[in-house]
This record gives structure tokens, C-alpha cells and sequence, in this order.
């Protein structure tokens, strides 16, 4: 991140933020997956988060724009629990932000409070929904407002997967298991879904928008950091936007690098459903949901197993060795998201013909 290009953008993005013209240095961060980023310090030790965006043909998401916009919504509304936007610069897919010095999290250390916090930055994040500044945020990245469209969602996913490369064990392995767990599953899920469901023309009924959320998406522990106070500043907003909330509880709860105990991650659930209009439909959708969403985070752990994966890979600028280790470690997550979709599915089946939204 220190190529002549990338220091120019970031001079200039520095003397739009009020920091001057002053010398500064760059130390590129570990643990982006679809992003480069660098902590930014100037001569007089002042310091920023430099954010490169991932972009290419295959993935036209504009994830600068989405977090840009999330992140001046959130500003407006006064939250406190995110990083400050500080300009950016959309020809080069990069930001300048307020740097959070913290520490990542672990599984055994996540309680109640932490949850509590994640609740209140979703109620913060919903407290200005009804502003017209808020409605012209864009939907959410592979946003749901009907059943068909969950189905769907989840489904082009499972699709994509058929385009593995099967280059050594590894991609074997990984073909294997789409072909003989993920695929037979999925198509379960979708029946059962459908026989939930069997209504066509309810399971096509958008949501309601007051039923909608402005959802921060990939919303989790993962993406946190803790400060030293014991504050938690949440992080990646590059798919943010306007969401079924049964989305967002299902993405919480099922987010592999830290799949939360159902006791946490139902707290963050019942903290949702308070701020809701509709909350035993939802509830309700949410848990016949859950099972899709534990395929899709499978889907999603493959992901590096695919061309734009590895393509995404080679931006972060990993090496083929930390590759090969985060491809299997990508490879477990998935078989323990399909071992958890499995148990959902067997369990007792919670109605059937449920409600989608209110009448």
C-alpha cells in the first residue's frame, strides 16, 4: 500500500480532512479479506485508517459508496459506536476514517453487554428510519423482501458454487462436500420452505416497508473492535443498507469466525423484535429462515474456492502459503455451517403456512 499512487491519494485525502499538507507514514494492516487497509500517522502523530475498496468487473458492488453513505447516516444520527468518515476519494476506492484503537474479539470473552451494545447500535442505526435522509439510502447487498427472494438469494449462491476451481486436495474436498451434503441439503431447505410457504403468491409479497430495517449486514463480532474503556466500535459497512430484518438476526446469529452460544445471539434477536412493528411475524420468519442462512454462510466460506475469491485474495495481497491456510480453515467453517443446518432441519418444524408479514 505504499506504491506512489496510493501515497498521492493519500496526501490529498488527508488536506481535504483538515489534517494539512504534512509528511506521514503508512503501515499496512493485516486481516483484510476483500479490502487493503493501512494506518495512516502523520509527522505530528496524528492518525486515520486508509481504506482501499475491492472492485472489479465480476463484483460491481460499490462498497465505498455503501459504507460512505451508512457512515454519514449514522453521523447524522448521532451514533457513536462506528467510525468517523472523515472524506473520500471515489476514482481510486478509497477513504480516509478515524483509526479505533482496540482489540479484536474472541468467542469466550463475547457476554451479554457486548450483545446489549450490538442491540443499541441497531437501535441507533434505526432511530432517524423515517427521515428522507434515511429512505434514500439504498437497499442492502443481496437485500430480501420476500420469501421468493431469500430463496433466491441463497440459491444463486449454491449456483455459483458449481463454477469451483479444482486445483489440488483442497478444491476436491471442497467439490465433494458441495456435491454431497451442501446440494442435497439445500434442495430440504427448500422444500421445506416452500411447503411453509405454499401460497405462491404470498411467498412473492414484498415486506411491508415499515417492517423493513436499515440493516449494517455482515453485522457482528467480527466486524468490532473492543476499546480499552470496554466500548465497542463496529466496523465494514460495505453492504449496509435497507433489509429484512429476519436477515440480519439470521446473519448475526450465524457468522462463522464467531458463531455466537443461541442464548447471545437470541438476546441480540429479542432485542430486534422490540424495535419492530411485527414482532411474533417476524420471529417466526426469522427461525424458519435460520437453516437457509446457515447454507448461505456455507456458501459464503467456499467463496475462496471460486475465481473471484481467489481474485479478491491476490488484491488483499496474501501469499499463496496463508491462502492454502485460510482456504481450509474456510473448508471447516462451512462443513460446521452444514452440520448446524442439518440439526435446524431435523428439528420439529415450528407451524406451517406462516405468516410472511402482517395482514
Amino acid at each position: 500500500m505504499n506504491s506512489p499512487a496510493t501515497v498521492t491519494v493519500a496526501a490529498r485525502l488527508l488536506e481535504e480532512a483538515g489534517f494539512g499538507r504534512v509528511p506521514f507514514t503508512l503501515e499496512p494492516l493485516p486481516g483484510g479479506r476483500n479490502n487493503r487497509v493501512a494506518r495512516l500517522v502523520t509527522a505530528a502523530g496524528a492518525e486515520a485508517l486508509l481504506k482501499c475498496y475491492f472492485h472489479h468487473p465480476r463484483d460491481p458492488r460499490d462498497r465505498l459508496a455503501t459504507e460512505s453513505a451508512f457512515l454519514r447516516h449514522l453521523e447524522r444520527c448521532g451514533a457513536r459506536l462506528a467510525p468517523r468518515l472523515y472524506t473520500t476519494d471515489a476514482a481510486s476506492h478509497t477513504a480516509l476514517l478515524e483509526y479505533i484503537h482496540g482489540t479484536p474479539f474472541r468467542l469466550a470473552t463475547i457476554d451479554a453487554a457486548d450483545v446489549d451494545q450490538a442491540a443499541e447500535f441497531f437501535r441507533q442505526a434505526n432511530a432517524a428510519r423515517a427521515s428522507d435522509a434515511a429512505r434514500a439510502i439504498p437497499v442492502a447487498s443481496e437485500a430480501c423482501f420476500s420469501i421468493v427472494e431469500h430463496l433466491e438469494n441463497t440459491g444463486r449462491r449454491v449456483d455459483r458454487l458449481g463454477g469451483l476451481l479444482i486445483e489440488d486436495d483442497l478444491d476436491r474436498d471442497a467439490h465433494a462436500l458441495v456435491r454431497d451434503e451442501l446440494i442435497p441439503q439445500w434442495r430440504e431447505i427448500q422444500a421445506s420452505l416452500l411447503a411453509r410457504w405454499p401460497n405462491p403468491d404470498l411467498r412473492r409479497a414484498p415486506l411491508a416497508p415499515a417492517e423493513r430495517c436499515l440493516s449494517p449486514s455482515d453485522f457482528g463480532f467480527h466486524n468490532a473492535l473492543r476499546e480499552a474503556d470496554g466500548h465497542i466500535r463496529f466496523l465494514d459497512f460495505e453492504y449496509a443498507g435497507w433489509d429484512d430484518p429476519a436477515k440480519l438476526i439470521c446473519d448475526f446469529a450465524n457468522q462463522p469466525d464467531l458463531l455466537l452460544p443461541r442464548a447471545l445471539s437470541q438476546r441480540f434477536r429479542d432485542a430486534v423484535l422490540a424495535l419492530q412493528p411485527a414482532p411474533e411475524a417476524l420471529r417466526q420468519r426469522a427461525e424458519a429462515l435460520d437453516p437457509l442462512y446457515q447454507v448461505k454462510w456455507a456458501c459464503i466460506c467456499l467463496n475462496d474456492f471460486l475465481p473471484a475469491g481467489r481474485t479478491r485474495h491476490h488484491f488483499t495481497a496474501g501469499a499463496a502459503a496463508d491462502h492454502r491456510t485460510r482456504r481450509a480453515a474456510q473448508l471447516d467453517r462451512a462443513r460446521q455451517m452444514l452440520a448446524l443446518a442439518t440439526a435446524a432441519s431435523s428439528a420439529p418444524e415450528i407451524s406451517t403456512a406462516l405468516p410472511w408479514t402482517t395482514p
